[in-house]
């Protein structure tokens, strides 16, 4: 993730096209999340991170990068969606170091 959105793996052009909001996918008060071309775009509480999450019986995955505060969330696990409940427990930690 990090050799990616430092420019070492693609063209600057090209990962904005991936990062940039394209579709929408829900928005609700608290939460707004976008598809972009391989990445999606998330705001929770005015927090903005990229990433992309994945799975199949038994595994899932997801990361995520916080441009703004230069923060890299990975997660692998061997039970399903459970990469997701902890990937949302630290982004909600980036969050709130953010506000103070």
């Amino acid at each position: 993730m990090k050799a990616l959105f430092s420019g070492e793996l693609i063209k600057d052009k090209t990962l904005q096209t991936f990062a940039t909001k394209h579709v929408e996918n829900l928005v609700i008060p608290i939460y707004q999340s976008w598809y972009g071309y391989g990445f999606y775009i998330s705001e929770r509480n005015g927090i903005v991170n990229i990433g992309h999450a994945g799975g199949a019986p038994g595994i899932s995955s997801r990361c995520e990068y916080y441009s703004e505060q230069d923060v890299y969330v990975i997660v692998t696990s061997n039970y399903n969606g459970s990469a997701n409940l902890v990937a949302n427990y630290l982004g909600s930690t980036v969050s709130a170091i953010a506000e103070k």
